[in-house]
């Protein structure tokens, strides 16, 4: 377990160390992610024992190649073809596959062929994060660490300034996926990574000897309780500087500023075979196209009313916007889809929150959205800020009109109109047949069921959007994703931001 854990939580991914308070966070898209080294630290290890084993047995050639097959086939095969894992697997081959040849190794063509073939066997990968991490740490190592290198080769031992090159080099890679993951980059990473990759590169060996060892002669198992002393030291160091108020956060990148980032990191390095005046050009053009598109998002357009009805997994997000721009949201689905769906939708701020599906919500989320009023019914919990709204008490929000909706004294849901249009939110709970017949007789124009798509042929004259799939609803998110719906008008349209 501890050598699993080290492996896949700490070995080769001390970079992310450095991330203070969000390391726990986020732990779980770490373990799937290549940090600090081109390989992973475990996989370095085996390999590299593995090729002193058969230097010493004086195998080479193809038989040499097929072993390493074999071995890291085996490995991934344990990891579960994790990405990380298949991505360091695949390079390591070609590696051994050029020098069988005798040719030259080129890291970023051996990287891209990794990419294909993954990509090839499972596509949707290219979503996941543990991957997306995985090869941008490796591209921004290849693309960066030599510029910063040479940098810090000036004002550093060279030891240091190779290991300050790729702190510096990875960090600024993977910045962009921390920003999706709602993380921030300590400013001492770079210290915090010397003192604990000596540290690891000692503890890790130790382990995987031990580990070995002790599997078969009990009596060594002294070795693994000194890789535990190593481990508690790189704990307590993380610890300590992860108290620190230096943590830089940033605001998540959509795909276009994403693929402008890596095209600029591509400019600026080695690769990109130009003058000096000729990159310092290129970059400057798409450096000005970043900049134009990102302002073009603070202009104003006219737009349509819409009705966006979103889950992000469970926990569902009703988003409203009027024809002057304003938005309101009925609960929350996380800081980072919210804010993605409300980008899409082009709302840049949120005048009101409703809290329905919860007694409360989120205050620090909520804040972070900048929303401006939390709105909740008298029925719930919450902050003494909340505006608190009685039973059928009416209320307005730009073009939109709005009451919380009481049956037999029991809150079962929102309803908010505009115009003509009528929409009813269902509270997630059971409701009985006389309040179902006394909202149905309403004529909803959209009734929001969530997870409660069995009432849906109380609605015949509705629009109804559910949760599962549903015979009787609309739309439902099983099957056509994320609902958003024009609400002056009969265009609908799908979202999945997901």
């Amino acid at each position: 377990i501890h050598v699993a854990v080290v492996g896949d939580g700490y070995g080769g991914h001390v970079q992310f160390l450095a991330t203070g308070k969000h390391f726990i966070n986020a732990r779980c898209a770490v373990q799937k992610a290549v940090f600090g080294v081109q390989m992973k630290m475990h996989e370095f290890f085996l390999f590299a024992l593995l090729g002193f084993v058969l230097k010493k047995c004086h195998i080479k050639g193809w038989i040499n190649f097929l072993i390493c097959f074999a071995v890291l086939g085996l490995y991934a095969w344990l990891c579960n073809f994790s990405p990380s894992v298949c991505r360091a697997g695949i390079m390591g081959l070609v590696l051994v596959f050029t020098q069988i040849r005798g040719q030259c190794y080129d890291g970023l063509s051996s990287l891209g062929l990794a990419g294909i073939i993954i990509l090839l066997f499972s596509p949707l990968l290219a979503m996941d994060i543990g991957f997306l991490l995985s090869f941008s740490c490796v591209i921004s190592i290849y693309l960066l660490a030599p510029l910063f290198n040479k940098l810090f080769s000036k004002i550093f031992p060279k030891f240091v300034a190779s290991a300050f090159a790729v702190s510096f080099a990875v960090q600024l890679g993977v910045f962009p996926f921390i920003a999706k993951m709602s993380a921030g980059i300590n400013f001492l990473f770079a210290f915090i990574n010397l003192l604990i990759v000596p540290i690891l590169s000692v503890v890790y060996p130790l382990l995987v000897i031990g580990g070995l060892f002790t599997a078969a002669l009990p009596f060594f198992g002294f070795i693994l309780k000194v890789a535990g002393f190593g481990l508690t030291a790189i704990k307590a160091i993380a610890g300590f500087f992860g108290q620190t108020h230096l943590v830089l956060a940033f605001k998540p990148l959509d795909a276009f500023f994403l693929a402008i980032f890596f095209v600029f990191l591509f400019l600026v390095s080695s690769f990109f075979m130009a003058s000096k005046r000729v990159k310092l050009i290129c970059c400057s053009a798409f450096f000005a196209v970043g900049a134009l598109v990102y302002g073009l998002g603070y202009l104003q357009f006219p737009q349509k009313s819409k009705l966006a009805y979103c889950f992000n997994f469970s926990t569902s997000i009703v988003a409203l916007t009027d024809e002057d721009g304003q938005c309101a949201v009925v609960d929350l689905a996380g800081e980072s889809f919210s804010r993605t769906l409300l980008n899409r939708l082009g709302c840049k701020r949120v005048q009101t929150m409703f809290v329905l599906q919860d007694s409360t919500v989120d205050i620090d989320t909520a804040r972070e959205l900048g929303v401006q009023t939390i709105v909740r019914s008298e029925s719930g919990e919450g902050y003494d800020e909340d505006v608190i709204f009685a039973a059928e008490q009416e209320g307005k929000f730009g073009n939109f009109s709005f009451k919380y909706k009481f049956f037999a004294n029991r809150l079962i849901g929102l309803e908010i109109v505009s115009g003509e249009t009528k929409i009813f939110i269902l509270k997630n709970r059971v409701a009985s047949a006389n309040a179902l017949q006394s909202l149905a007789s309403e004529n909803y124009t959209y009734v929001l069921l969530g997870q409660k798509e069995e009432y849906a042929n109380y609605f015949s004259s509705s629009q109804v959007l559910t949760y599962e799939y549903c015979a009787e609803a609309s739309s439902c998110y099983a099957k056509d994703g994320n609902v958003c719906y024009s609400i002056n008008g009969s265009d609908k349209n799908w979202r999945c931001l997901d």
